[in-house]
């Protein structure tokens, strides 16, 4: 054998045997065994550093694993607000800590290899709406402070809208069609998980708590009505996960996939809509069960084929139906499930109810703010004007709101015209952009078209009376819907 042979041999053995990942790897191993023996050592500040440096190099595995990292962590079974907070300047949350390591995670896969998708790569106009509702929250922080509000507390407020940062770390998740359907296998999963927690959570009370929440009995089980201290009392109680937008997205796919997709797991498919519709049902949350059918219904009319509308239609009538008698009749006390579900059907009671006075009486001190400074609008920290009398530490309280549950007036109010604008151009863009996927014609996929169509529509028209766009629950959510759509416009426009 010549020396140039044993050369190429032994360098060609080097290539296959030093591979950089696994390096990586075993150095985040190593790593690890160093965050245990510095916590056992007493050195907090250096065991946080490598087990940040752990955390990075976990993350970078995989293209997806960031994204799915930000979901998990605020978006399942804590309450973002119910996490630990370092004793650090700005006191971040353990959350935001994963945040910046998804993003530097992606920032080292985009470094070390080609694979990655870079954001020149897709669409602009969808990138830009979402860069202006970051600004707008951005611009916000500093209203804030010109109103009075310390700057910490201006940044723990703008926290809420932090994760639609996550837009970028969707682009690359969904990107490739193998981690798709990656994604949607452990979100629809985590949905399953997530929703028979909520049964059982119901079952047990607040006394065991299967979620993570501070305040379970203001954020987490209350009465079907009200909050209240035995949320037992009117019947099976009304539970609602920090994961529930999770479920409502899942919900809105899973029809689709019913209605739009091939024949193929429609049974798998048919569990996994009752198992989702159940916990949308067991949250009574109304205004989700008007979504979906939005949503499904505007699918209905947009697509080639319409006379699938009158299915969509029937089919919501019978999720409706099915899951209000079966989990109705479980209750003991005047107010049911079931009575919450049917009194959709009575608009005088709804009208009358004091959950709609409510919302009308915020809508209208928000109005007369913003009439005020219709522009930047008050900024993060700053009340509104608003008094409420809550249920907190085991009495009530009058305190004043910072939310308000009209998250289009919330947004105005917070980040200003310009966070409005990004919000809503990024909401029309993604139906826009299903549409277009939906009436290409591939039967195959198309009912990921209609998916982003009914979730995006299902959460804006929710968003009308409930929290679930300023809420660090739900941004990663719809900004991984954003993103879906953007990579499925991307997708047709390179077909084509």
């Amino acid at each position: 054998m010549t020396r140039a042979t044993f050369v190429g041999k032994a360098r060609h053995v080097r290539k296959r045997v030093f591979r950089p990942d696994l390096a990586l790897l075993a150095t985040a191993v190593l790593g690890g065994a160093l965050v245990g023996r510095s916590l056992a050592n007493g050195q907090i500040m250096f065991a946080g550093l490598v087990a940040g440096f752990v955390l990075v190099v976990a993350l970078g595995q995989a293209g997806w694993l960031p994204y799915v990292a930000c979901v998990a962590i605020v978006g399942t079974f804590a309450f973002q607000s119910s996490l630990p907070q370092l004793a650090i300047p700005g006191n971040p949350f353990v959350s935001d800590l994963v945040l910046v390591g998804a993003f530097a995670a992606w920032l080292l896969m985009r470094g070390r290899t080609r694979d990655v998708s870079a954001p020149g790569d897709f669409p602009v106009a969808p990138q830009v709406a979402v860069a202006l509702l970051l600004l707008g929250g951005l611009a916000g922080m500093f209203v804030g402070v010109s109103n009075g509000v310390d700057l910490n507390d201006a940044m723990r407020d703008a926290r809420d809208i932090v994760f639609y940062a996550t837009f970028w770390l969707a682009l690359t998740a969904f990107s490739d069609r193998d981690s798709r359907f990656l994604v949607f296998k452990i979100g629809a999963w985590a949905a399953v998980a997530i929703v028979l927690a909520q049964i059982v959570q119901g079952v047990l009370g607040p006394s065991t708590l299967l979620f993570v929440a501070d305040n379970p009995l203001q954020e987490l089980i209350t009465c079907a009505s009200r909050v209240c201290a035995d949320p037992a009392a009117e019947g099976f109680p009304r539970v609602r996960p920090p994961g529930l937008v999770l479920v409502y997205a899942t919900a809105c796919f899973a029809a689709a996939y019913l209605l739009w997709g091939p024949r193929r797991r429609r049974v798998a498919v048919g569990l996994l809509l009752a198992v989702c519709g159940t916990g949308v049902l067991v949250s009574q949350n109304r205004n989700m069960l008007i979504g979906l059918v939005a949503g499904l219904g505007l699918v209905g009319l947009l697509a080639k084929r319409r006379g699938r509308l009158a299915a969509v239609m029937a089919v919501g009538i019978v999720i409706v139906s099915v899951f209000a008698g079966a989990t109705g009749r479980s209750s003991v006390g005047d107010s049911t499930v079931l009575e919450r579900v049917t009194s959709l059907t009575s608009l005088s009671d709804l009208e009358a109810s004091s959950t709609v006075r409510d919302r009308l009486r915020e809508n209208s001190i928000a109005l007369d703010t913003l009439a005020e400074s219709p522009i930047v609008g008050v900024g993060w920290g700053v009340p509104f004007g608003l008094s409420l009398t809550v249920f907190r530490d085991g009495e009530f309280t009058t305190v004043q709101p910072l939310f308000i549950h009209q998250q289009y007036l919330h947004i105005w109010l917070r980040a200003g015209v310009l966070g409005l604008v990004g919000l809503l151009a990024a909401l029309v863009l993604s139906v826009v952009f299903g549409v277009r996927w939906l009436r290409r014609g591939d039967e195959e996929s198309a009912w990921l078209g209609a998916g982003v169509i009914a979730a995006v529509t299902a959460i804006a028209v929710s968003s009308l009376v409930g929290i679930y766009i300023v809420n660090p629950a739900s941004a990663p959510v719809l900004a991984g819907l954003f993103a879906l759509a953007t990579v499925l416009q991307r997708e047709l426009a390179s077909s084509s």
